[in-house]
């Protein structure tokens, strides 16, 4: 299990805010909190991703 922090993978092209609301719709993974910090699995993005790209 790889955890990566997610604004790097987007390349801040994305507000923290977007995300947040697309998780409250249980369309995105859900972090694993360290503190304040927030951290995804790397395979469940990877799979949202593809899901995604597929239609």
């Amino acid at each position: 299990m790889t955890l990566f922090y997610l604004t790097i993978f987007f390349s801040k092209k994305v507000r923290n805010s977007i995300i947040y609301n697309i998780i409250k719709t249980k369309n995105f993974p859900s972090p694993i909190k360290f503190g304040r910090s927030s951290r995804w699995v790397e395979e469940k993005v990877e799979e949202w991703i593809n899901y995604y790209i597929k239609g």
